[in-house]
């Protein structure tokens, strides 16, 4: 570190070292070494070449290396010492019963919780809780069936969303909040020869958010309402068009347990809010659902295994980094062919409430034009991310699945409530649903399709997220994912990787609703003996793995505690302002999580 700003340098041997050093993961040829902490001594790897995302990693190392696994003697790709007093949580935290501060799990008992897990998983299967995919021929019918609905001259500009055809010919059903207050609607025909046709609202159901739709010369077949509501552990599929894709798609969604009054589930702010813009009405009965309902599934039928249609989508709330969505049931549609509530409906904008249609930085999309642009998607290993919004760190505090580990983190990086209010995250997840990974709003995010994760970092260089998620058959393969993706940031990283105990599980912390997460701590030094912190999450449900890591590439403890001594020293504001965006990276990707169901 030179005068008052810091620097990954060493001086000149750190210069050298990086100017003579290839960068790590993209040696070519044989005999490259890779670096890494294993109870202090250091192991190479022989072979070299391009180094290849997770999911070819995954055909060529069918090994179980715990990477999910917690403490002991052996931490994933984080090697090194014996974790201790990490598990330490209380009730509901990670540690098995019995352990000790410095005691190492053993192979036995390892292999008895992994055993557990296998059983576990296997349970929620065979009840349910992870969703089968709907029959291709059924989904195919369902889509001829769909359209994308386009909205101009709304108040809040162009809107997207989803309607499908219902009751007699040439009516589709889609959700109010997409066409309200706009001068003029068409739906595009996808799976008829992508043809735009003229619509107008024909009947409303305002307190269940629902609007009918004629659209004169309509080729599409009605789809069939389920006979009864779906029950809790039901699965659905969305069909339609989120986030204006230019084509159709599917998402899986499952039914959840938990409060079905809209008014219960709201946060007061919320529930002021759409009181006032008299959007839905807030003691309507909805049906809860496990999955992200995207932008632009406002309106979608959400079908189940026979394709009738069980609700419609309507909106998602915030909760944490990830979210919880909603749909009306399916039996509030023979009331919207009855309706005689006027059409005129100048709804307010409820941002942040509805998966609806684009916001108003959305192109205003003509009625003959073709499909509106897609947001950016960005492919992250084996799972396609999408920034789902931005979030504050109460917002994302309030879901955590761990809060005594917040807690340790939030007193460790001295941080209050004035330093967490200026906190702001965007949040990204994946389109097929899973864990939402959360990163500082000041970084810049990419996918890096050489090393098969998507990046966000800062404009110094000095901090980054790395994240990645890939579907899963089983806890077998989680393992291999999670050792694959650890793997792959060590050998990008070129440094020597020692835990950090404080702050490493002992063992994978279990919630209730199948969620497998686990979190470690690592300090790692390259050549020229430059330290630098690691933060990673892992975590899984169901068929999804995500996995996010935090980097600080300078990380001086001398020069820390020098200022944490010495506050009025000049030259420690940059090591203050560095260490507090240090601990906004780590507070992100420690709140990464899935939403509770």
């Amino acid at each position: 570190m030179g005068g008052h700003r810091l620097s990954r340098g060493g001086g000149a041997r750190a210069r050298r070292v990086r100017e003579t050093r290839p960068r790590a993961g993209r040696r070519r040829g044989r005999g490259g070494a890779v670096a890494r902490a294993d109870h202090g001594a250091v192991q190479r790897r022989s072979g070299g070449g391009l180094r290849r995302p997770l999911a070819a990693d995954l055909r060529l190392r069918r090994r179980v290396a715990l990477g999910l696994r917690g403490g002991g003697r052996r931490l994933g790709a984080f090697r090194g010492q014996r974790a201790r007093g990490a598990g330490r949580r209380g009730r509901g935290g990670g540690a098995p019963r019995g352990a000790r501060a410095g005691v190492p799990v053993t192979a036995r008992a390892v292999r008895a919780a992994l055993v557990a897990a296998v059983a576990q998983i296997g349970a929620l299967a065979a009840s349910g809780l992870i969703a089968a995919p709907l029959d291709v021929a059924v989904r195919e019918r369902v889509a001829l069936s769909v359209a994308q609905v386009r909205a101009r001259g709304c108040p809040d500009g162009g809107r997207a969303a989803t309607a499908f055809a219902y009751g007699e010919a040439g009516r589709f059903v889609t959700a109010l909040h997409a066409v309200a207050g706009c001068d003029s609607v068409s739906v595009f025909l996808e799976k008829h020869g992508g043809h735009v046709l003229p619509a107008r609202v024909e009947r409303v159901v305002a307190r269940a958010d629902l609007a009918l739709l004629i659209v004169e010369n309509s080729p599409a077949a009605p789809l069939r309402r389920a006979a009864a509501e779906p029950a809790v552990n039901d699965a659905l599929e969305a069909i339609g068009y989120y986030l204006a894709v230019p084509t159709m798609d599917n998402k899986p969604l499952r039914v959840t347990f938990g409060e079905r009054r809209l008014a219960t589930m709201l946060p007061d702010a919320v529930r002021r809010e759409l009181a006032h813009a008299a959007a839905i009405d807030l003691d309507l009965d909805v049906v809860r659902l496990d999955g992200h309902l995207l932008p632009g599934l406002s309106g979608a039928p959400l079908v189940d295994a026979t394709g009738a249609v069980a609700a419609i989508g309507s909106g998602g709330l915030q909760s944490g980094a990830a979210s919880v969505s909603f749909g009306v049931p399916a039996t509030w549609l023979d009331a919207l062919l009855r309706s005689t509530e006027p059409v005129e409906i100048a709804a307010r904008p409820t941002p942040g409430l509805f998966a609806a249609a684009l916001d108003a930085a959305a192109p205003d999309p003509g009625p003959t034009s073709g499909p509106s642009p897609a947001l950016d998607v960005l492919r992250c290993d084996g799972l396609d991310f999408v920034e789902i919004g931005r979030r504050s760190f109460d917002d994302l505090a309030r879901a955590t699945d761990d809060p005594v580990a917040l807690r340790q983190i939030l007193l460790t990086g001295g941080l209050g409530a004035q330093q967490t209010a200026r906190f702001g995250f965007r949040v990204f997840a994946p389109l097929e649903g899973g864990g939402a990974v959360a990163v500082p709003d000041w970084m810049a995010v990419e996918a890096d399709p050489f090393d098969g994760v998507c990046r966000a970092s800062d404009d110094e260089g000095l901090l980054s997220v790395e994240f990645a998620g890939t579907e899963v058959a089983d806890l077998w393969e989680v393992q291999v994912v999670s050792t694959a993706f650890e793997d792959a940031f060590i050998e990008r990283s070129g440094r020597f990787w020692e835990v950090d105990p404080n702050f490493t599980y002992i063992a994978p912390l279990t919630r209730i609703d199948g969620l497998i997460v686990n979190r470690k701590t690592a300090v790692g030094a390259d050549l020229s003996g430059q330290t630098a912190l690691a933060f990673e999450t892992l975590m899984t449900r169901g068929p999804i793995f995500t996995g996010a890591v935090a980097l600080s590439e300078w990380w001086d403890m001398g020069r820390i505690q020098h200022c944490a001594f010495q506050p009025a020293d000049p030259g420690c504001a940059p090591v203050r302002r560095h260490l507090e965006r240090t601990f906004q990276t780590i507070l992100g990707v420690h709140l990464s999580t899935f939403p509770l169901i």
